[in-house]
């Protein structure tokens, strides 16, 4: 199945009638007329209505929601992924002339910008957006970019697509590796926090949390397996309001987390012998949220200020400057994103990016670019 023009079909008739997902037979005359000579593909969107799939995942259920296509409709497990996938909200990618102002955001290599924004989930190179999924309650989804991946959350669990590359005109590239989406992880209604990072450059680890207290693994990659690997809970138990995973070294991956009564804590991955506890943090000021750039904390507090801790050095809290080219905040920005050379913010002064030097005794930022959304 063609997951994303089945999406994309599902999409448009649902947005022309959202009664649509409730009665089967109207459904199937839509998306015949949406996909013609796609028998296929509509007879199994439609199996999924008639076995109760809309209703699940808009509760929540969505392990539940796979039983009944695995069980009740008898359907593969990996036509039953793409099923949930389809039915989840994953828009096809299409290019989108403004995301709007960012709920969450992500920064991967190249670089690639990632937001959640009340329309959905984008990525962007250069002020050219492409919205990849709109998964129903945006605002509250999360955002990652690993491994040339764009990973959300959504109902359902937490997915990926992968990012295009000039490889993508090459038409011996096997199907599974284009532009679908995959199921990373299922769950019910996964939100936030979300981090992944790629430490050796083909496996993908993706820490997410059911409840914002659990935080579980899976990894995604080519060959699949199940994630073995035992991550703590969130520090003192507490709900998490940021978490972040940032490669230090070739065998070391750096995690940090806050939560909401304030704590600020970090744990190490060596990646030979596991995931060590969390390490409780003291900084000058109560924070508001955090990011990773390799071995750097960098965490604004409620005030407005940077403020930098090194991992794997000193541990000790410096301030960073503010950058030239846009405004000092007077409050704190909601989210941010880091690569060892750039930082991206979306705060009150608008959503903007700076260079940023993390090789330095304390890291520095050059001058801020505003984005235009």
């Amino acid at each position: 199945m063609d997951v994303s023009a089945a999406t994309s079909a599902l999409g448009t008739a649902l947005r022309y009638d959202p009664s649509l997902a409730a009665e089967p037979d109207r459904l199937a005359r839509a998306l015949e007329d949406l996909l013609p000579g796609d028998e296929r593909t509509v007879a199994l969107l439609v199996a999924a209505a008639r076995a109760g799939v809309p209703e699940l995942l808009a509760g929540g259920h969505a392990e539940q929601a796979r039983d009944r296509l695995t069980g009740y409709a008898g359907l593969r497990p990996d036509i039953a992924g793409q099923l949930l996938a389809a039915w989840s909200g994953d828009d096809t990618a299409g290019s989108a002339d403004s995301p709007g102002p960012p709920a969450a955001v992500a920064l991967g290599d190249g670089p690639v910008l990632a937001l959640v924004t009340g329309s959905g989930v984008f990525t962007g190179t250069a002020g050219a957006w492409r919205r990849v999924a709109s998964p129903p309650g945006a605002t509250s989804r999360d955002v990652a970019v690993a491994g040339g991946h764009v990973l959300w959350t959504g109902p359902g669990g937490v997915f990926a697509r992968r990012l295009p590359t000039a490889a993508d005109d090459d038409p011996s590239r096997h199907r599974d590796t284009g532009d679908e989406p995959r199921v990373v992880a299922t769950a019910g209604q996964v939100r936030y926090p979300l981090a992944a990072v790629c430490p050796d450059g083909g496996t993908v680890d993706v820490f997410w949390t059911p409840d914002r207290v659990r935080i579980e693994h899976a990894a995604l990659r080519d060959w699949g397996g199940a994630s073995s690997l035992a991550v703590p809970p969130a520090p003192s138990g507490e709900r998490l309001t940021a978490l972040a995973a940032a490669a230090g070294s070739e065998r070391t991956v750096w995690l940090a987390a806050l939560t909401e009564a304030g704590t600020t804590a970090y744990a190490r991955w060596d990646l030979a012998t596991g995931i060590g506890g969390w390490t409780p943090v003291a900084p000058p000021a109560r924070l508001a949220t955090l990011t990773l750039a390799g071995r750097w904390l960098l965490a604004y507090t409620v005030a407005g200020h940077l403020l930098a801790y090194d991992l794997d050095g000193a541990r000790q809290w410096r301030s960073v400057d503010h950058p030239a080219g846009v405004a000092r905040f007077a409050r704190a920005p909601h989210a941010i994103a880091a690569t060892r050379d750039l930082l991206l913010v979306a705060g009150p002064s608008g959503t903007w990016t700076a260079p940023l030097d993390s090789h330095a005794e304390v890291p520095r930022l050059g001058p801020a670019t505003l984005q235009d959304l």
